[in-house]
């Protein structure tokens, strides 16, 4: 959408009012009988040309209105014009149109020049007999004995412009000056999501819709536009991205829009590909630019999908990214282990398993596997990507988180024994590290500083412990506030959810805690969403969004069922976010 008071040089074409009277007695107005094919013959016209040039610094006032009330435009880099006429009379003419040259006044605004064509020959019938050829130029030389635009750039033109001269009336001619494009300039609405230049690539919203203006540029770099502009066209290679056609009011800004419900990958790409289409008269060909990468960023437009799980009833619980780029998650209630590719297909594997194991936490190993916990059995266990399970007892009460620690080991929460045991990659248990008793372990995580940290559920504590086996505890404020899942933040601080308190917590690697209240009943998942921000599952109503400051909580719930009840949450291989239903048994995908 243009507007005016950008502080561009806007580069306008040139619209001229061309009159020619009867070289005898005085203008007849227009519609009055045409003379006789005698008369006209033997008379004599004149030819004037108007035309006003804005100075550079006045661009709000380039906006010129013929004497048809409609707007024209020229170029404020306009100095010079050629003039051509065939017919009747022929003559070959090159002008100044500088503020000091014969016929031309200067303003603030603008530079005024009057040409007159004296002694053309009346047409000998009522059709055109007159072709006039005109062009404008940035340069001009050698005015006022022998003007020349030798070296000069051509602005302008209108190569075929057809008129008729009579004598005994008043002759008016209209005629547009059709710009000539050097360049193309894609210029984003002030308002839009668009970051970035043509040239290095734009990043935009992958949610919503913007406006981008095509814009013709003459060889001064100049915007042209108006009356005689050359028509700009835009297209996507991507259905990712639409381009609406521009209102006929505004036919150079365009309108783009994302494809729903197939919602863009964040960081993929599309490339809009533009040109710029100067009218048949002006004599020059059309203009292209190199195509413009457009990346769609990782903005969550709130577009939940949800895909089945066969088995009914299976309430998935924990969910992470494997090695394949698929995200596998357990099931609490099915006994099964679950994998869903980013297109939402999913397959379950049971083979290995025990009767009713209570699958809770799994984690991606260091060996290539996905190790998963089984809360009732008091397994650990391992699955390949192709689907092979084998179970390790190492003889835990009630494991329910799952790390892999910096170490190489795999680590679990224990919540019955209130204990982080230390698993080898061969299912060998091989250390034990007590936390406060009767605290709960429940969620673990590897941190940046090389420990695990874990939530005590029961204890109200954040603990730590190191690979050597040394355990920290950090309690939070009184008031029950049950902490459950935990992960590593953008920031370098770990964050956890609060189920009693109804809050979002930070602790540093110092043990310096915070807390956000967020109007909402955290659940067990909070994950770092591909935007840089926090986002943790909630019982009512869905998912929710805040940034590292604590500032800006976003509720994501439309579109989910009314019994939704996201439980774990992590971000996939494909930038967006994925979330075991435990209510509706389903895993659920948020773009």
């Amino acid at each position: 959408m243009i507007s005016w008071n950008r502080r561009v040089s806007f580069a306008l074409v040139a619209a001229l009012v061309l009159s020619a009277c009867s070289a005898g007695g005085g203008a007849t107005p227009p519609g009055a009988p045409i003379p006789s094919a005698e008369a006209k013959h033997h008379g004599k016209g004149r030819l004037v040309f108007r035309i006003r040039i804005p100075k550079h610094g006045h661009h709000h006032r380039l906006l010129v209105r013929g004497r048809d009330g409609k707007p024209r435009y020229i170029s404020a880099a306009t100095e010079g014009l050629t003039l051509a006429i065939t017919g009747q009379t022929s003559l070959n003419k090159t002008v100044s149109l500088l503020p000091s040259a014969q016929g031309c006044t200067s303003s603030l605004a603008t530079t005024q020049c009057t040409l007159t064509i004296p002694g053309l020959a009346a047409c000998p019938t009522v059709a055109n007999c007159y072709t006039a050829s005109i062009k404008t130029y940035d340069g001009i030389s050698g005015c006022p004995s022998a003007c020349s635009v030798s070296g000069a750039r051509e602005l302008s033109a209108n190569t075929a412009i057809p008129f008729h001269v009579a004598v005994a009336q008043a002759n008016t001619i209209s005629a547009t000056l059709d710009g000539i494009p050097h360049g193309v300039r894609l210029v984003p609405d002030p308002y839009s999501t668009l970051n970035g230049s043509a040239y290095a690539g734009y990043t935009l919203s992958k949610c919503g819709t913007d406006y981008i203006d095509v814009l013709g540029v003459d060889v001064d770099g100049n915007y042209i536009l108006g009356a005689g502009a050359p028509v700009p066209s835009l297209t996507s290679d991507s259905s990712a991205l639409i381009v609406a056609t521009p209102a006929p009011s505004s036919p150079n800004s365009f309108q783009l829009t994302r494809s729903y419900p197939n919602v863009p990958l964040p960081g993929s790409t599309a490339h809009l590909n533009a040109v710029m289409a100067p009218l048949a008269n002006s004599g020059a060909t059309p203009v292209p630019i190199a195509p413009v990468k457009m990346t769609f960023d990782a903005t969550t437009c709130g577009v939940f999908t949800e895909f089945d799980i066969p088995t009914a009833n299976s309430s998935p619980s924990g969910i992470a990214l494997g090695p394949d780029g698929n995200l596998w998650f357990t099931e609490l209630q099915g006994g099964k282990i679950g994998q869903v590719t980013t297109a939402g297909v999913v397959t379950e594997f049971s083979t290995g398993l025990s009767a009713s194991p209570g699958l809770t936490g799994i984690t991606k190993g260091p060996d290539g596997n996905m190790w998963f916990a089984e809360s009732t059995t008091g397994y650990v266990g391992k699955i390949t990507t192709s689907g092979t399970i084998t179970e390790y007892p190492i003889s835990t009460s009630n494991p329910q988180g799952m790390a892999t620690g910096a170490d190489g080991n795999l680590y679990v929460a224990e919540y019955g024994t209130s204990m982080i045991g230390q698993v080898a990659t061969g299912g060998m248990l091989a250390n034990e590290y007590a936390a406060t008793a009767s605290s709960g372990p429940i969620g673990i995580v590897a941190g940046p500083d090389n420990n695990l940290w874990f939530t005590e559920c029961a204890g109200n504590r954040i603990g730590r412990v190191t690979t050597g086996g040394t355990v920290t505890e950090f309690a939070l404020p009184p008031g029950g506030s049950q902490p459950t899942g935990i992960t590593v933040g953008p920031d370098g601080n770990l964050w956890f959810t609060e189920k009693g308190s109804s809050k979002i917590g930070v602790i540093t690697t110092a043990g310096v805690i915070t807390q956000f209240p967020v109007g909402a009943s955290p659940s067990n998942g909070i994950t770092t969403g591909a935007d840089g921000n926090m986002y943790f599952t909630s019982s009512y109503p869905g998912i929710v969004k805040i940034a590292t400051d604590g500032s800006g909580a976003e509720v994501f719930g439309q579109g989910l069922p009314d019994n939704s009840s996201p439980n774990y949450i992590t971000l996939g291989a494909d930038k967006n976010l994925w979330f075991t239903d435990r209510i509706t048994g389903k895993i659920g995908r948020l773009q």
